[in-house]
């Protein structure tokens, strides 16, 4: 696309726009800061006063979900940590372990998603629903009736009991590994399930 007659080269437009020391300072700002950072006005920051009048006690030391999707249990445990830190006079270091019910949550999407492969047994395997089952066998993710069937089932422990471990911790890899595993035995069960007859168990 030809540029339009008198137009200003773009090396001559370059070269005028970089000899300007705040556009060179702008320019190295934003490529090596995170943008958010870069935009703030530092005197509308300064404004802001961080130094309260009231206290508010804590309750309960701060936790983390680290490299996880446990922002659900976390979320519950964290509630019922409280009166059971007061009924039983606990340290407010005390937590519920998360990393117990992570693992009977794993426990419990694997069964659920080997049953349903089980159910759909029948259908092709480029069906919707069987593409659906296998595009994404594991997760993190989850909510409150989740939970409340997990703790009924399974109860609570201390995280003395159950502390947290990498996988717990940092969940991504271990949930690619689980999900190619699912799918490994998916395979297996609707290649087992084509060889029986209707209505006998596989």
């Amino acid at each position: 696309m030809s540029k339009p007659e008198g137009a200003i080269p773009d090396a001559l437009f370059e070269s005028d726009v970089l000899s300007e020391p705040t556009v060179r300072l702008a320019r190295n700002a934003v490529s090596n800061n995170d943008l958010l950072e870069v935009l703030q006005d530092r005197d509308v920051r300064n404004k802001y006063n961080y130094v309260y009048s009231n206290r508010v006690s804590t309750e309960g030391e701060i936790t983390s979900q680290k490299s996880s999707g446990r922002c659900w249990m976390f979320a519950m445990m964290n509630v019922a940590r409280i009166p059971t830190i007061r009924k039983y006079n606990l340290s407010n270091s005390f937590e519920f372990s998360q990393s117990y019910l992570f693992f009977y949550d794993k426990l419990e999407r694997s069964n659920f998603f080997l049953e349903n492969i089980i159910e759909s047994r029948n259908e092709d395997v480029g069906s919707r629903i069987v593409c659906h089952l296998l595009s994404n066998p594991m997760e993190d993710g989850g909510q409150w009736d989740m939970l409340i069937n997990l703790v009924e089932k399974y109860g609570l422990v201390p995280k003395s009991v159950f502390p947290e471990c990498h996988c717990s911790s940092s969940s991504r890899r271990f949930n690619w590994f689980l999900s190619n595993k699912l799918r490994g035995w998916a395979q297996e069960l609707r290649s087992l399930a084509s060889k029986t007859q209707e209505g006998d168990d596989v």
